[in-house]
């Protein structure tokens, strides 16, 4: 008898539970990726030239120093000038076996005029030390806003 008015609750829940928007997960599987070996530089590169959100930075260095990310909410952007949105830091393994993080965001974070992303070597907005060439792999998963599923 438990058994039967167990399951009787179980198909209540099912049908249920959709109604109000639980029980489900639908993947959105419109988000690009810009991925980057970075040079030896600090030139400000595009990652989305129209309103975006970014939903996961992944940050990777095969180098012995720390090294940082940062991005600006722009139309266009230059390393080491104004205020960034977004900065992390880079760690590095010992004996060059490599260090980094992955960091995702459930929500995004809202860029309204576009995101350019700069990589330097020191913590300061204003630094524009470079960091060494093919030290950093850097991919930033996001979407343009308005841009609808596949």
């Amino acid at each position: 008898m438990i058994q039967r008015f167990l399951g009787i609750i179980g198909l209540i829940c099912a049908l249920v539970a959709p109604a109000f928007g639980q029980g489900y997960f639908a993947a959105d599987n419109a988000l690009s990726v810009y991925s980057v070996i970075w040079p030896n530089n600090t030139t400000a590169v595009q990652v989305c030239k129209n309103p975006c959100r970014i939903y996961q930075v992944d940050a990777f260095n095969n180098g012995a120093s720390l090294d940082y990310v940062k991005l600006y909410n722009a139309s266009t952007a230059t390393c080491g000038v104004g205020t960034p949105q977004y900065r992390a830091v880079i760690p590095f393994g010992s004996s060059s076996s490599g260090g980094g993080f992955s960091l995702p965001v459930v929500n995004g974070d809202s860029y309204s005029a576009g995101a350019w992303l700069c990589i330097t070597g020191a913590i300061g907005d204003s630094d524009t030390t470079a960091p060494s060439a093919n030290q950093i792999i850097i991919d930033i998963h996001y979407k343009t806003v308005g841009q609808t599923p596949n």
